[in-house]
Order: structure tokens, then sequence, then C-alpha cells
């Protein structure tokens, strides 16, 4: 492999990033989720769907799945492809972290729109 193929330092900073964003997306139903559920439970009331998707033990894994293809397809081939891969994992880990935490936070967004001043 040339000199001109390997990643630089900011490239091992993404995929470093990636990797924990992958993580953190593997560990949300572990330690995220248990506090929110009991939380949820005593507020009683309905609960968005989205809220109850994010609920469930799968579905923030599966998009931390998805960010370790992205960084796995990073591994080979052109330098150009395996930046973007690692860009693109990422991208998707912080989008799908933060959308998991907005999911959660929905039902007292909610209910803060339902208190009158």
């Amino acid at each position: 492999m040339a000199e001109r193929d390997t990643f630089t330092a900011l490239d091992w900073i993404a995929a470093v990033l990636a990797g924990l964003l992958a993580l953190g997306l593997f560990l949300f139903p572990v330690i995220v989720i248990p506090p929110w559920r009991s939380m949820l439970a005593e507020l009683g009331g309905a609960v968005p769907g989205l809220t109850q998707l994010a609920l469930t033990p799968w579905f923030a894994p599966a998009h931390g799945l998805v960010a370790v293809v992205l960084l796995g397809m990073g591994a080979r081939g052109r330098l150009t492809r395996r930046r973007a891969a690692v860009v693109a994992a990422f991208f998707w880990g912080a989008a799908a972290l933060a959308a998991n935490i907005t999911a959660l936070y929905l039902p007292i967004f909610q209910l803060s729109g339902t208190i009158e001043r």
C-alpha cells in the first residue's frame, strides 16, 4: 500500500468517534432504556410511537450495526471510498443517537406543551 493510501490522523479520529457512537448505540438498551422506561411508566399517559420504538431493545443496536458495517466498509478499497465510509459511519451514528435521545424526550415535550402559564 502506498504512503498516500493510508489514513491520516483525522481519518483515524473519525473512525474512533464512529466506533464510540456505535458502542453507545449498542449499550443504549442496557444503560439508558431501563430508567426511562420506569420514569415513563410513572408519568402514565400515552407514549408516542417513536418513543415506543426507541424503548425496544433492538432499535438502537440496529442503528449501531449499520454504523459498524459502514466502518467495516472503510477497512478496504480505495482511500476515497474508505474515507467516505468512515464519514458516513460517523454521521449515521451521530444522527441515530440524536434520534433515539429525541424519541425518549418526546413525552416530556408533549407534557410541557400542556402546561399553561
